[in-house]
Protein backbone atom coordinates (compact mmCIF):
# COMPACT_ATOMS: atom_id res chain seq x y z
CA UNK A 1 0.00 0.00 0.00
CA UNK A 2 2.95 2.20 0.69
CA UNK A 3 4.34 2.26 -2.13
CA UNK A 4 0.66 2.79 -3.62
CA UNK A 5 0.88 6.21 -2.15
CA UNK A 6 4.18 6.98 -3.43
CA UNK A 7 3.30 6.38 -6.76
CA UNK A 8 0.41 7.98 -6.66
CA UNK A 9 1.79 10.93 -5.31
CA UNK A 10 4.37 11.04 -7.60
CA UNK A 11 1.65 11.44 -10.49
CA UNK A 12 -0.33 14.05 -8.84
CA UNK A 13 3.14 16.47 -8.69
CA UNK A 14 1.76 16.78 -12.63
CA UNK A 15 0.65 20.21 -13.05
CA UNK A 16 -3.52 19.32 -13.71
CA UNK A 17 -6.77 20.71 -12.03
CA UNK A 18 -8.03 17.63 -11.80
CA UNK A 19 -7.14 14.37 -10.61
CA UNK A 20 -8.38 10.68 -9.86
CA UNK A 21 -6.92 8.40 -7.87
CA UNK A 22 -8.99 5.54 -5.41
CA UNK A 23 -5.71 5.64 -3.51
CA UNK A 24 -6.14 6.30 0.65
CA UNK A 25 -9.90 6.73 0.24
CA UNK A 26 -9.98 8.87 -2.46
CA UNK A 27 -8.30 11.63 -0.39
CA UNK A 28 -5.37 12.72 -3.21
CA UNK A 29 -8.34 13.21 -5.50
CA UNK A 30 -8.33 17.10 -6.84
CA UNK A 31 -10.90 18.48 -5.97
CA UNK A 32 -11.79 15.81 -3.33
CA UNK A 33 -15.48 14.85 -2.38
CA UNK A 34 -17.61 11.63 -1.60
CA UNK A 35 -16.70 9.68 -4.75
CA UNK A 36 -18.44 6.01 -4.59
CA UNK A 37 -16.19 3.41 -3.53
CA UNK A 38 -15.85 0.63 -6.03
CA UNK A 39 -13.42 -2.44 -7.34
CA UNK A 40 -10.25 -2.08 -8.91
CA UNK A 41 -11.49 -2.04 -12.64
CA UNK A 42 -15.23 -1.09 -12.05
CA UNK A 43 -15.39 1.40 -15.14
CA UNK A 44 -18.86 2.28 -14.57
CA UNK A 45 -18.65 3.50 -11.03
CA UNK A 46 -15.29 5.27 -11.86
CA UNK A 47 -16.80 7.39 -15.19
CA UNK A 48 -19.52 7.92 -12.22
CA UNK A 49 -16.96 9.71 -10.04
CA UNK A 50 -15.22 11.54 -12.49
CA UNK A 51 -18.34 12.86 -14.43
CA UNK A 52 -18.97 13.84 -10.55
CA UNK A 53 -15.35 15.43 -10.44
CA UNK A 54 -16.05 17.41 -14.00
CA UNK A 55 -19.69 17.91 -13.31
CA UNK A 56 -20.11 16.77 -17.01
CA UNK A 57 -22.18 13.72 -18.14
CA UNK A 58 -19.90 10.82 -19.06
CA UNK A 59 -22.02 7.70 -21.34
CA UNK A 60 -19.53 4.33 -21.46
CA UNK A 61 -20.08 3.25 -24.61
CA UNK A 62 -18.41 -0.33 -25.86
CA UNK A 63 -16.34 -0.38 -29.00
CA UNK A 64 -17.70 -2.12 -31.88
CA UNK A 65 -15.25 -4.00 -34.46
CA UNK A 66 -17.65 -3.29 -37.36
CA UNK A 67 -16.16 0.68 -36.60
CA UNK A 68 -12.94 -1.07 -38.44
CA UNK A 69 -12.03 -0.34 -41.43
CA UNK A 70 -14.00 -2.98 -43.97
CA UNK A 71 -10.00 -3.14 -45.51
CA UNK A 72 -8.87 -4.53 -42.96
CA UNK A 73 -11.44 -7.74 -42.66
CA UNK A 74 -10.70 -8.48 -46.16
CA UNK A 75 -6.89 -8.42 -45.21
CA UNK A 76 -7.42 -10.66 -42.17
CA UNK A 77 -9.28 -12.88 -44.84
CA UNK A 78 -6.97 -12.66 -47.40
CA UNK A 79 -4.52 -14.12 -45.00
CA UNK A 80 -6.26 -16.69 -43.36
CA UNK A 81 -8.66 -17.55 -45.62
CA UNK A 82 -9.60 -21.43 -44.33
CA UNK A 83 -11.35 -23.06 -40.93
CA UNK A 84 -10.22 -24.17 -37.87
CA UNK A 85 -7.42 -22.08 -37.13
CA UNK A 86 -6.00 -21.30 -33.56
CA UNK A 87 -3.99 -18.30 -32.46
CA UNK A 88 -1.70 -17.76 -30.09
CA UNK A 89 -0.55 -14.52 -28.35
CA UNK A 90 3.31 -15.39 -26.47
CA UNK A 91 4.94 -11.81 -26.52
CA UNK A 92 4.68 -8.80 -24.53
CA UNK A 93 4.60 -4.90 -25.03
CA UNK A 94 7.40 -4.22 -22.46
CA UNK A 95 9.89 -5.71 -21.31
CA UNK A 96 8.22 -9.42 -19.66
CA UNK A 97 8.75 -10.41 -16.19
CA UNK A 98 9.55 -13.91 -15.60
CA UNK A 99 6.32 -14.51 -13.38
CA UNK A 100 3.90 -12.78 -16.25
CA UNK A 101 5.47 -14.97 -19.51
CA UNK A 102 5.02 -18.52 -20.18
CA UNK A 103 8.05 -20.32 -21.55
CA UNK A 104 7.74 -20.59 -25.77
CA UNK A 105 8.50 -24.21 -25.59
CA UNK A 106 5.11 -25.00 -24.01
CA UNK A 107 3.02 -22.76 -26.86
CA UNK A 108 5.00 -24.55 -29.42
CA UNK A 109 4.41 -27.81 -28.13
CA UNK A 110 0.65 -27.25 -27.79
CA UNK A 111 1.02 -26.28 -31.21
CA UNK A 112 2.00 -29.36 -32.53
CA UNK A 113 -0.46 -30.99 -30.97
CA UNK A 114 -3.51 -29.12 -31.91
CA UNK A 115 -1.92 -29.46 -35.61
CA UNK A 116 -2.13 -33.38 -35.39
CA UNK A 117 -6.20 -33.06 -35.09
CA UNK A 118 -6.20 -30.76 -37.97
CA UNK A 119 -5.58 -27.14 -36.90
CA UNK A 120 -3.14 -24.74 -38.22
CA UNK A 121 -1.04 -22.65 -35.86
CA UNK A 122 -1.34 -18.87 -36.09
CA UNK A 123 1.12 -16.78 -34.10
CA UNK A 124 0.27 -13.48 -33.93
CA UNK A 125 3.47 -11.80 -33.42
CA UNK A 126 4.91 -8.30 -34.66
CA UNK A 127 7.14 -8.84 -38.25
CA UNK A 128 9.94 -7.13 -36.01
CA UNK A 129 10.63 -10.14 -34.06
CA UNK A 130 13.03 -12.01 -36.32
CA UNK A 131 14.50 -14.30 -33.94
CA UNK A 132 11.36 -15.32 -32.09
CA UNK A 133 9.90 -16.34 -35.45
CA UNK A 134 12.54 -17.89 -36.72
CA UNK A 135 12.60 -20.52 -34.05
CA UNK A 136 9.56 -21.18 -34.12
CA UNK A 137 9.20 -21.29 -37.83
CA UNK A 138 12.01 -24.46 -37.06
CA UNK A 139 10.10 -26.30 -35.05
CA UNK A 140 6.65 -25.85 -36.57
CA UNK A 141 7.14 -24.73 -40.29
CA UNK A 142 3.49 -25.16 -40.70
CA UNK A 143 2.46 -22.16 -38.47
CA UNK A 144 1.10 -19.30 -40.29
CA UNK A 145 2.66 -15.72 -39.20
CA UNK A 146 0.16 -13.24 -41.05
CA UNK A 147 1.18 -10.06 -39.77
CA UNK A 148 4.74 -10.72 -41.36
CA UNK A 149 2.86 -10.94 -44.55
CA UNK A 150 0.87 -7.61 -44.92
CA UNK A 151 1.41 -3.91 -45.14
CA UNK A 152 -1.32 -3.31 -42.96
CA UNK A 153 0.04 -4.19 -40.02
CA UNK A 154 -1.60 -2.75 -36.80
CA UNK A 155 -4.05 -3.29 -33.79
CA UNK A 156 -6.72 -3.20 -35.27
CA UNK A 157 -5.28 -5.97 -37.98
CA UNK A 158 -4.91 -8.27 -35.06
CA UNK A 159 -8.57 -7.93 -33.64
CA UNK A 160 -9.74 -8.72 -37.61
CA UNK A 161 -7.79 -11.37 -38.07
CA UNK A 162 -8.61 -13.02 -34.31
CA UNK A 163 -12.32 -12.81 -35.61
CA UNK A 164 -10.82 -15.33 -38.31
CA UNK A 165 -10.05 -18.01 -35.20
CA UNK A 166 -11.49 -20.77 -33.92
CA UNK A 167 -9.95 -19.57 -30.29
CA UNK A 168 -6.64 -17.96 -29.45
CA UNK A 169 -4.48 -19.04 -26.41
CA UNK A 170 -2.46 -16.30 -25.09
CA UNK A 171 -0.61 -14.47 -21.83
CA UNK A 172 -2.41 -11.78 -20.77
CA UNK A 173 -0.75 -9.11 -22.60
CA UNK A 174 -2.06 -6.39 -25.87
CA UNK A 175 -3.04 -9.12 -27.83
CA UNK A 176 -5.65 -11.15 -25.39
CA UNK A 177 -7.22 -7.46 -25.32
CA UNK A 178 -7.22 -7.31 -28.76
CA UNK A 179 -8.76 -10.46 -28.88
CA UNK A 180 -11.43 -9.62 -26.59
CA UNK A 181 -13.15 -7.13 -28.66
CA UNK A 182 -14.46 -10.18 -30.87
CA UNK A 183 -16.25 -13.09 -29.40
CA UNK A 184 -13.67 -15.71 -30.32
CA UNK A 185 -13.23 -17.54 -27.09
CA UNK A 186 -9.89 -16.84 -25.38
CA UNK A 187 -7.81 -18.89 -23.13
CA UNK A 188 -5.86 -16.61 -21.13
CA UNK A 189 -2.71 -17.64 -19.58
CA UNK A 190 -2.48 -15.44 -15.70
CA UNK A 191 -0.18 -15.51 -13.28
CA UNK A 192 0.35 -11.89 -11.40
CA UNK A 193 -2.58 -10.28 -12.69
CA UNK A 194 -5.84 -11.39 -11.91
CA UNK A 195 -8.58 -12.37 -14.89
CA UNK A 196 -11.29 -10.33 -13.31
CA UNK A 197 -9.60 -7.14 -13.26
CA UNK A 198 -7.38 -7.73 -16.53
CA UNK A 199 -10.15 -9.30 -18.71
CA UNK A 200 -13.34 -7.81 -17.13
CA UNK A 201 -14.24 -6.69 -20.43
CA UNK A 202 -13.67 -9.96 -22.45
CA UNK A 203 -17.19 -11.94 -22.63
CA UNK A 204 -15.66 -15.43 -23.70
CA UNK A 205 -12.87 -15.53 -21.54
CA UNK A 206 -11.29 -18.98 -20.14
CA UNK A 207 -8.30 -18.42 -17.58
CA UNK A 208 -5.94 -20.61 -16.68
CA UNK A 209 -4.78 -19.21 -13.22
CA UNK A 210 -1.69 -19.72 -11.40
CA UNK A 211 -3.08 -18.51 -8.61
CA UNK A 212 -5.62 -20.87 -8.09
CA UNK A 213 -4.47 -24.29 -9.57
CA UNK A 214 -1.00 -23.88 -7.97
CA UNK A 215 -0.89 -20.95 -5.55
CA UNK A 216 1.44 -18.78 -7.11
CA UNK A 217 1.67 -15.63 -8.85
CA UNK A 218 4.24 -17.06 -11.36
CA UNK A 219 2.49 -17.90 -14.78
CA UNK A 220 5.53 -20.69 -15.00
CA UNK A 221 4.05 -22.92 -12.45
CA UNK A 222 1.03 -23.29 -15.34
CA UNK A 223 1.90 -26.83 -17.04
CA UNK A 224 0.95 -27.22 -20.90
CA UNK A 225 -1.31 -30.02 -19.33
CA UNK A 226 -3.61 -27.19 -17.93
CA UNK A 227 -3.62 -24.66 -20.68
CA UNK A 228 -4.22 -27.66 -23.10
CA UNK A 229 -7.11 -29.24 -21.27
CA UNK A 230 -8.62 -25.91 -20.90
CA UNK A 231 -8.48 -25.48 -24.50
CA UNK A 232 -10.22 -28.77 -25.59
CA UNK A 233 -12.98 -27.50 -23.13
CA UNK A 234 -12.98 -24.53 -25.40
CA UNK A 235 -12.58 -26.58 -28.58
CA UNK A 236 -15.39 -29.47 -27.70
CA UNK A 237 -18.14 -26.54 -26.57
CA UNK A 238 -17.36 -25.48 -30.11
CA UNK A 239 -18.08 -28.29 -31.64
CA UNK A 240 -21.39 -28.82 -29.80
CA UNK A 241 -22.82 -25.18 -30.28
CA UNK A 242 -22.08 -26.00 -34.35
CA UNK A 243 -23.76 -29.78 -33.68
CA UNK A 244 -26.97 -27.86 -31.97
CA UNK A 245 -26.79 -25.26 -35.21
CA UNK A 246 -26.59 -27.70 -37.25
CA UNK A 247 -29.39 -29.68 -35.72
CA UNK A 248 -31.84 -26.66 -35.57
CA UNK A 249 -31.33 -25.53 -39.33
CA UNK A 250 -31.74 -29.26 -40.36
CA UNK A 251 -35.17 -29.27 -38.35
CA UNK A 252 -36.95 -25.79 -39.83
Amino acid sequence: MSRKIKDTLCLRQIPTSHFYATTWGFRLCKPRDAYKKHAKLDIATTLENIAAMLKTPIQLRRYCISQIDKKLFHEAYRLLPNDRYIGFGVTQGNPPAAYRSWPINRFISIAKKISTRGYTPVFLIEASRHRLIRQIQRELPQAIFPESKSILACPALVTTLVTRLDAVVTIDTGIMHMAGLTKTPIVGIFGHTEPHNSGWHINNLHPVDSKVLHSTINAHAITESDVLSQLNRVLQQITANKKTLHTEAYSH
